[in-house]
């Protein structure tokens, strides 16, 4: 487990994601809510998680479609999620 910013978590994720986002036409952004915590976390299991879900996205969203990297505040915790404007 380490300590990471949720911010910096979406991040190396986009970055992973962005060629081939860019090269399947779709347009790949993150959204965060302000002020949220560190998470202690296993990083190297939420980004095979979130590498996962943006394949998927990727598959699945149309050329001059988007995907967002999401991280949102919930009670008590913060959420993480891939939205995508595909099927």
């Amino acid at each position: 487990r380490e300590r990471i910013a949720p911010a910096a978590l979406l991040q190396r994720c986009r970055q992973r994601f962005a060629p081939r986002a860019a090269e399947a036409g779709i347009e790949l952004t993150t959204e965060l809510a302000p002020d949220l915590p560190d998470l202690e976390l296993d990083a190297a299991a939420i980004d095979r998680v979130l590498d996962n879900l943006l394949a998927n996205a990727i598959r699945h969203t149309p050329r001059g479609g988007r995907i967002e990297l999401l991280a949102q505040a919930g009670r008590q915790r913060v959420v993480l999620a891939v939205r995508d404007s595909g099927e």
